[in-house]
């Protein structure tokens, strides 16, 4: 989908291709997916409207802010109540999970590609936002860390549930990553008046957590890493703790 985009704007295709092109991505999709896709797909005051992997698709015309946008994305957490999700799916008893530490939740978009294919990222004024975005619940016990992820995208009916648990003599180390993301985009300008083609740097941070095994690691999204940070540094210390006091 973004190369097929992506090669639209790139050939400086015409209003109505790219319109019948944003007709295609609506079909079968819900109001509020059309919603969100008008959003990526519009260029707004101080930022554009992207693909992972193209440019901007004119032909949109959305007045949602990234405001209003995020409130949606928020929304859903609290719809789809993913902390019982989780336990529901790891298959545990609350009573399982002692009072070492509490349960860490850990949100963000997601930017990196799932199954090949890559999300929608928007921009604005160096904020940055995605089409999908990802939930991850930390339970401890006294053997093991449980771990939940849900990643959903507001723009399809795609859902990705990751369930996982790791011995503590198992993991090598909990790892937070920071890293500064290099994002060009190109805007065309259409009509009798305007043309020739804009270029412009929207650079994006990315936060994450990492548990890191012998030969493998999985890694978890984070926003507002500063906020978060206080419980991924209580994780650590439980981690040092059941490491090394054996």
């Amino acid at each position: 989908m973004a190369g097929l985009l992506a090669s639209l704007i790139g050939m400086g295709a015409d209003e109505a291709a790219r319109k019948q092109e944003l007709i295609r991505l609506k079909k079968g999709k819900t109001n509020e997916q059309k919603d969100c896709i008008d959003f990526f797909t519009t260029t707004n005051q101080g930022g554009c409207g992207c693909l992972g992997g193209g440019g901007c698709l004119g032909g949109s015309s959305s007045t949602m802010t990234m405001d209003e946008y995020i409130s949606k994305v928020q929304e859903k957490c609290r719809m789809l109540n993913i902390r019982a999700r989780a336990i529901n799916r790891l298959g545990i008893d609350e009573n399982e999970i002692v009072s070492l530490i509490d349960p860490i939740c850990l949100y963000s978009f997601k930017f990196s590609k799932i199954d090949k294919s890559y999300p929608w990222i928007k921009l604005e004024n160096q904020n940055a936002v995605s089409s999908r975005y990802m939930v991850t619940w930390l339970f401890f016990s006294e053997n093991q860390v449980y771990v939940y992820s849900y990643t959903f995208d507001m723009t399809s009916d795609d859902v990705w549930e990751y369930c996982c648990e790791y011995f503590y003599q198992d993991i090598t180390c909990f790892e937070t990553t920071h890293e500064i993301k290099e994002k060009i985009d190109t805007s065309i300008a259409q009509g009798c008046l305007k043309s020739g083609e804009t270029v412009t740097k929207n650079n994006y941070t990315v936060e994450s957590f990492r548990i890191i095994v012998p030969g493998d690691y999985y890694t978890v999204s984070m926003r507002d890493a500063g906020t978060q940070m206080q419980s991924v540094q209580a994780a650590k210390a439980l981690l040092r703790e059941k490491k090394f006091s054996k």
